[in-house]
């Protein structure tokens, strides 16, 4: 009941910022740039590398499966991709996406959702760096790129490149630490058996996973500033700065079902420190979320019939 709850109440907070958003820019607005977009071929572009995105990301996860049962089919780890995109799109932050594990045929599904785990570390990996050069850029320009506010901004921003690079290709310090923390909780079992994942995971697995996940993140910020720039023509340092700090802000702030509101309304902000105009940040935003999360989390529904929920415990009665 707790849990329907939460849901429902993350769902009515997306509701109204997304419908605040709406109201704020304009509704007639909205639609009226759908129809008439400033370079239409952007945003021809930026749907087109829905593809890629797709591709990138199923690979991904079809080499952290392969790490722990070798031979699993490329079917197999294509249909339990999609069907934890419909899974996690009802969820904040998308942690449904741990649902992968039901569409599988095979495997201890705690060790699978480690895996997942991974797959989602490793996205956020880039997330991270990117946002941190695209907040210090942003916060460098509101004071004219002044050297004394500037250089530490970027200091911060490459000790943090730096950090999560190196922990990145040390998957060993990571299993370490989340083995350090899983003492503080109950259940550890459980979370040893998640955290087991890493085993198998090597320094050049992990340096394989973030080429991966730092390509995956530039072809999705292209197509976030395509999408943009479809509207508005907007400048190379905005598109770069603006989208990968809404993306920051939006995983930071999984308050909403899918993210919808946190990420129009984050766009929105980011794009107005450069002037640029409320609708084409909303706009952006919200065909950014159409293509790359609702799109295939429809395609997640044919993988239904593959999916088998666990057993439930067998609770025997006391008179």
């Amino acid at each position: 009941m707790r849990i329907r709850m939460m849901t429902v109440i993350k769902a009515v907070i997306g509701a109204v910022v997304l419908f605040l958003l709406a109201y704020t820019v304009d509704i007639s607005e909205i639609v009226a740039a759908y129809r008439h977009p400033h370079t239409p071929a952007y945003m021809y572009i930026g749907v087109l590398l829905v593809v890629p995105n797709l591709l990138l990301q199923w690979y991904r996860w079809h080499f952290l499966l392969t790490l722990q049962h070798p031979g699993v089919p490329p079917a197999d780890s294509l249909v339990s991709l999609f069907g934890g995109m419909m899974l996690g799109f009802a969820t904040p932050g998308r942690i449904g996406e741990a649902g992968r594990a039901l569409f599988l045929p095979r495997g201890d599904r705690v060790e699978l959702v480690g895996l997942v785990v991974i797959d989602k570390l490793y996205s956020f990996f880039p997330i991270i760096i990117g946002g941190a050069w695209g907040l210090a850029v942003l916060f460098a320009r509101k004071f004219l790129f002044s050297f004394y506010v500037a250089a530490p901004l970027y200091i911060l921003a490459g000790s943090l490149t730096l950090f999560f690079l190196f922990a990145a290709a040390s998957p060993d310090t990571v299993r370490t630490f989340f083995y350090s923390v899983s003492l503080l909780f109950p259940h550890r079992e459980n979370m040893k058996r998640l955290i087991a994942a890493f085993d198998r995971l090597t320094k050049k697995d992990g340096i394989q996973l973030l080429v991966l996940s730092v390509i995956l993140y530039a072809v999705f910020m292209l197509q976030f500033a395509l999408f943009a720039r479809a509207f508005y023509p907007i400048s190379a340092e905005a598109g770069f700065s603006c989208t990968t700090a809404a993306m920051l802000v939006k995983t930071l702030l999984p308050v909403s079902l899918a993210d919808l509101g946190i990420r129009e309304g984050a766009s929105v902000f980011f794009f107005m420190q450069y002037s640029v105009d409320k609708v084409a940040a909303f706009n952006s935003a919200l065909l950014l979320f159409t293509v790359n999360v609702l799109f295939p989390s429809i395609l997640g529904v044919g993988a239904l019939p593959k999916m088998t929920l666990p057993p439930r415990p067998h609770v025997k009665s006391v008179r």
